[in-house]
């Protein structure tokens, strides 16, 4: 679950954006999902999975990388919560806003 515990160790990030683009907030259940051997989905795969559909939306997006996670494991169904999050950022441009 994101932000379950109230003062936990979580990280900060700042990260300049310029145009647009999607932030992808996801929990430990996709990454560390593992196939029958006991390999684990991982973030490198994550992220490879997520920028193969860099330009669809963001719910095929979601739904496309957890098809492939599930049969990157061998099932039907995750073992742990899966949770995935997407958030759209479009910035506006000083000549966006003067010509509105």
């Amino acid at each position: 679950m994101l932000g379950l515990i109230e003062n936990g160790p979580y990280e900060t990030m700042e990260c300049p954006l310029a145009g647009s683009g999607t932030f992808v907030l996801y929990t430990d259940g996709v990454i560390e999902s593992t196939e029958p051997a006991g390999e684990e989905f991982g973030e490198e795969r994550l992220a490879a999975a997520i920028g193969a559909r860099i330009g669809l939306p963001t719910e095929e997006i979601f739904d496309e990388t957890l098809a492939e996670a599930r049969r990157f494991c061998g099932a039907d169904s995750f073992t742990d919560d899966v949770c995935m999050v997407g958030v759209n950022v479009n910035l506006a441009t000083k000549a966006d806003v003067q010509g509105s």
